[in-house]
């Protein structure tokens, strides 16, 4: 803003400059989106699994500790 001393702009005027701010940021926000290259998904090791646990939650565990899951028998299943 300009000093106290000099003509301060009008609400309309700082609402223009802010509207033209806005457009700009978003212009070049759909310009950097629309560069990037597609992202690949894939699934993670353990390694990355365990290390992107600890990164979002500050806990440490071993995945591979973990009991497998096995798949009932079918009889179980379909007990009457």
């Amino acid at each position: 803003m300009p000093p106290k001393n000099k003509p301060q702009p009008t609400a309309d005027e700082i609402g223009n400059i802010i509207g033209q701010l806005d457009e700009r940021i978003r212009q070049g926000r759909a310009a950097r989106m629309a560069k990037r290259p597609p992202v690949a998904h894939y699934r993670l090791s353990r390694k990355e699994y365990q290390n992107t646990v600890y990164d979002l939650l500050g806990v440490r565990f071993r995945p591979d500790s973990w009991p497998k899951y096995q798949i009932p028998r079918e009889e179980y299943l379909f007990q009457q």
